[in-house]
């Protein structure tokens, strides 16, 4: 089992900002299919590279050739039709191997369909009880269910939060410009758009349901 504190980070084929990608001994590094070539892009060695491996050989770069003599990755061909995504089933691999803790990363920026389906396995993550943290180009998203979120006192800066499902209730948001007290958010409204820290320290609850929530870096 793998300790709080080790990270599986997971990269796709997207936005990537290689500050966010600092793997330390005893994390996993795993590219999502094309994934793999940002990576290599940036001199980042993954552990693994998983996905039915069309977008590397839309690259016309053949899988086979992915693998070098001098370091060990492992490969995970998946078929062309599945019902996971290749994300999903990179994270699938990570809770396999024991990791709790995730940072995704190239998931957002292609095609929406792909950007949903990245944000939606955010909820899976946080209902298997895991940390997740989703980073695109300028923001971070979480999603949290049935527990709560807390920020330093960050002087400015952008937050918002979003039902995952029909309804989050007792959703209590303090210290940040707009609060709410004990209020249901659902997928209809769109009311914690465009909230704001302003200097305190600052929290989000949700007492039942999944809310996501997007901080801008």
């Amino acid at each position: 089992m793998q300790t709080e504190n080790q990270v599986c980070f997971i990269i796709g084929a997207g936005e990537f900002n290689r500050s966010y990608c600092m793997p330390r001994e005893g994390d996993f590094v795993i590219a999502a299919d094309a994934g793999y070539l940002t990576l290599k892009k940036h001199g980042i060695i993954p552990n693994m590279i998983i996905g039915d491996m069309d977008s590397i050989e839309e690259a016309g770069v053949s899988f086979q050739n992915v693998i070098a003599p001098e370091y060990p990755i492992e490969v995970c061909k998946l078929p062309a039709e599945k019902d996971d995504t290749d994300m999903l089933a990179a994270i699938r691999k990570g809770l396999e191997k024991g990791y709790r803790n995730f940072a995704i990363l190239g998931a957002t920026g292609g095609r929406i369909d792909h950007t949903i389906a990245n944000i939606q396995c955010l909820t899976f993550l946080s209902k298997q009880g895991c940390r997740a943290c989703l980073y695109g180009r300028d923001s971070e998203l979480q999603v949290v269910t049935n527990g709560s979120i807390s920020f330093p006192a960050i002087q400015a800066g952008m937050i918002a939060v979003f039902s995952m499902g029909d309804a989050a209730k007792g959703v209590c948001l303090t210290g940040l410009k707009y609060p709410l007290e004990n209020a249901i958010i659902t997928n209809e409204f769109p009311i914690g758009v465009s909230n704001e820290f302003i200097g305190n320290p600052s929290s989000i609850t949700v007492k039942e349901g999944s809310l996501l929530i997007i901080r801008y870096l």
